[in-house]
């Protein structure tokens, strides 16, 4: 759609009007995803860097200590499994040994918000 503007003043009013109106979008849309943006940036391979926290338990499950973030979701949701190092990152204290274990492990992996734990048996 064209627009025909009178006067240089009609034109400066209409396009502050627009940009205060798309600051205002902006600002909304970070309030509310705002964690979102920061969770993804920058974008990177995964498959390149990740790098095992070195507490980690040999065995299937393990924790990229560049990726965690200190959700404690996993300790939630596994407690005999997964423990906290002094820097607040997860680490896999104990690989599962009963199927309650390895349900509650498989939990973790799944609620973990950024995705920093790793089951080495889908690689």
């Amino acid at each position: 759609m064209k627009r025909t503007f009178r006067s240089i003043k009609s034109l400066r009013a209409n396009n502050q009007a627009c940009w205060r109106e798309l600051i205002r979008a902006r600002n909304e849309t970070a309030k509310a995803f705002g964690w979102v943006f920061n969770l993804f940036q920058p974008v990177r391979n995964v498959k390149e860097e990740i790098s095992r926290h070195p507490l980690n338990a040999p065995g299937r499950y393990y924790v990229d200590c560049n990726t965690c973030l200190d959700h404690e979701c996993c300790v939630d949701a596994a407690p005999n499994n997964f423990r906290m190092d002094e820097d607040l990152t997860a680490y896999v204290f104990k690989q599962p040994d009963t199927p309650a274990e390895e349900a509650q492990c498989r939990q973790a992996l799944e609620e973990c918000p950024i995705a920093a734990i790793h089951d080495a048996s889908m690689a």
